[in-house]
């Protein structure tokens, strides 16, 4: 079989790669010449050269044609509103209310993207980074080019005089300018954040059923920062979670040896508490 048939024989593929691919076959048989190999090694040799090329030719070339869900700043605000609601009805996050038009920022990534040693290197795919300003608070989130979904989210609200004051309050020093020191405090507002009495596993299941995974577990969470594993019951209340370690979770179907993560945490800046919701792919401490 000829170089060109056989890459026709391939499928669908464009003159433009055929020929690209030709040019690297044509250049292997010259390489081929110049080794001093066996006759059973040069075809060996010849024929992992060219199943390399073909490999590395393909996949580009795959990956530039691919036909994204989301291709444009405005089609993924209207992915990230869906999705939003969409937790909301699954009962991952408790209501948010209005989505303030004028707060809404837009970032591509059009590469994939590999995170750090601390997220287990994970894999990001092409997506777009939105962050929209809710009634309550602020929203950071991930969603994915291809399939639309949610997969790393900071929820965020900010907490009124009503909510009730947690521990000791925080010394902050000269926060507002005014040459006095301040004291801020923390206030328990994971009502505006999570559904009430929702557990570890609940939210799991939940999680689960969003991203289309087939199971999960629990995991120990090593952290340097926490010097210690800590492994979770699922029938803990998500609550309990607040300025705790983070919680890791493995998903069955999702990238082989990576967790996902759940974090909540509390801040407390004089007269400007809030707390923040971490799920997916993102924690904050690491």
């Amino acid at each position: 079989m000829n170089v060109i048939r056989f890459l026709e024989a391939m499928g669908e593929i464009n003159d433009d790669v055929i020929m690209e691919v030709a040019d690297i076959m044509e250049q292997t048989n010259e390489q081929e010449k110049r080794t001093r190999l066996r006759a059973g090694r040069r075809r060996l040799f010849r024929t992992l050269l060219i199943a390399a090329a073909i490999a590395a030719v393909l996949s580009a070339t795959a990956f530039a044609a691919y036909s994204y869900l989301l291709s444009t700043p405005e089609q993924a605000v209207k992915a990230v509103k869906q999705e939003i609601r969409r937790w909301e009805e699954l009962g991952i996050i408790a209501p948010q209310g209005e989505i303030e038009e004028d707060g809404i920022r837009v970032r591509k990534t059009e590469e994939p993207t590999e995170l750090s040693a601390y997220y287990y290197h994970r894999i990001i795919r092409p997506h777009y980074q939105v962050s929209i300003r809710l009634n309550q608070g602020f929203l950071v989130c991930t969603v994915d080019m291809a399939d639309g979904k949610l997969y790393g989210v900071t929820l965020s609200a900010y907490a009124d005089e009503d909510d009730p004051i947690v521990g000791e309050g925080v010394e902050w020093g000269d926060f507002d300018g005014d040459g006095e020191d301040d004291i801020g405090y923390y206030r328990d507002n994971l009502d505006d954040l999570i559904p009430e009495g929702l557990t570890l596993d609940e939210l799991c299941e939940r999680l689960m059923e969003y991203w289309g995974f087939q199971g999960y577990m629990l995991a120990p969470t090593t952290d340097s920062f926490y010097e210690q594993n800590i492994t979770y019951s699922g029938e803990m209340p998500v609550r309990e979670l607040w300025n705790q370690p983070y919680a890791t979770v493995y998903f069955n179907g999702d990238q082989e040896g990576v967790p996902m993560f759940i974090e909540l945490g509390g801040f407390c800046p004089p007269g400007h508490a809030y707390s923040a919701l971490v799920i997916g792919t993102n924690h904050i401490v690491g």
